[in-house]
């Protein structure tokens, strides 16, 4: 058998999380603001999260293009796109192959150091752009980025969470011409026609409503083509 499913998102900032009261035990997605001068401070929203059972936590914008793009000469393409087959990081006794796994467990390892080591972590978007700063944008890269990506969470955990699948949105759907620059426009799998713009190599993509989330999920069945 080959990956079964892989979470899509076209949205940002998410936090999946079972308010019982609120929706008949169902998971619905909650976004939680960041832009306010207001907010209460981590420690209160940690016991927020305890007294309301809330089990996951986003983390927003894990994009290793970005990291990878401004420091190229010291992070390399195959660290950042899951092929290399040497050992890149060495956190004590953690050993990293990608900069994905190490940018997801730094986020684990700051939610440890605040006691709350017990959140499950669900990554709201990635994703690689396909134009706006050659070399690095292309759709090669995206493809590659994002098929490679999607093997790997769905069968691996992070070097500091191995037994955890983490749900993992994939940024994004459709290209947004009214972004602000040529980058932040072209993260989209789709034309606005709905014809597929980037594709996942071997992987045969098709669509299923996610109805335990809110509309703006969607659920990404995928097949192995290889068997």
């Amino acid at each position: 058998m080959g990956p079964n499913f892989a979470l899509l998102s076209v949205s940002a900032l998410l936090l999946l999380t079972p308010l019982l009261s609120l929706a008949d035990a169902r998971d619905i997605g909650v976004c939680y603001g960041l832009n306010g001068n207001n907010l209460p401070s981590p420690t209160d929203v940690i016991g927020f999260y305890r007294r309301s059972q809330i089990g996951y936590t986003p983390y927003d914008q894990c994009i290793p293009y970005f990291p990878y793009s401004s420091d190229p000469s010291h992070i390399s393409t195959e660290y950042t796109m899951f092929t290399s087959s040497t050992l890149v990081v060495i956190d004590g006794n953690l050993q990293y192959f990608n900069l994905f796994d190490a940018m997801v467990d730094a986020f684990n390892t700051a939610v440890e150091k605040i006691n709350f080591g017990n959140i499950k972590l669900v990554v709201t978007e990635t994703g690689w752009p396909t134009i706006g700063n050659d070399p690095y944008t292309s759709v090669s890269n995206a493809q590659t980025y994002n098929k490679n990506l999607l093997s790997h969470v769905t069968w691996n955990g992070t070097p500091r969470r191995p037994n955890y699948i983490m749900p993992t949105f994939f940024f994004e759907m459709f290209n947004e011409n009214l972004k602000e620059g040529a980058l932040e426009q072209n993260f989209g799998f789709f034309y606005p026609t709905c014809n597929l713009f980037i594709c996942f190599g071997d992987f045969k993509i098709g669509f299923r409503s996610l109805f335990s989330f809110t509309p703006i999920f969607m659920l990404f069945q995928v097949e192995d083509k290889s068997e």
